[in-house]
Parts: structure tokens; C-alpha cells; sequence
């Protein structure tokens, strides 16, 4: 599971906080919506890359749909 908070979009680029596991440690990634791949990120703590890539997908996602929440949870299995 994951959050993402303080969700943006501009300029061709997805950015968002992302939290892992409800923790308070936080990450960073940042999207190129062009090309659907990350292209800057800040880990959170010892989270492994999983985390990111749902990021990633979720951030695409809302994008194409025209989404304007600020946050977001994440959950898979």
C-alpha cells in the first residue's frame, strides 16, 4: 500500500509525495506523462522500488482520466 499526496500536474510532468506502508516517511516522484516513466524521485527510507513503479502507474492513470484529486491511495496484492 501507498499514498500519494500533494499530487500535481504540469507541464507534461506528474509529481507527488508518496508515503509507504501509512508511514511518516516520504518520498518524491516525479513523471515524464510523455514517455510514462519516472524521471526523478526522492526514496523513502529503505522502500524498495515497488513502491515507485505503483506511484508511477497510479500518477499515468489519473492523468489520462482527468483526474484532479491531491490524494491517493494505492493498494495491491
Amino acid at each position: 500500500m501507498v499514498r500519494l499526496k500533494n499530487i500535481q500536474f504540469h507541464g507534461g510532468i506528474a509529481e507527488a509525495d508518496y508515503y509507504p506502508e501509512e508511514g511518516l516517511i516520504k518520498g518524491h516522484v516525479v513523471v515524464d506523462l510523455g514517455s510514462e516513466e519516472i524521471c526523478a524521485f526522492e526514496r523513502a527510507g529503505d522502500f524498495g522500488d515497488s513502491y515507485l513503479g505503483h506511484a508511477r502507474a497510479r500518477l499515468v492513470e489519473m492523468y489520462k482520466e482527468g483526474s484532479t484529486r491531491k490524494e491517493c491511495l494505492i493498494m495491491w496484492y
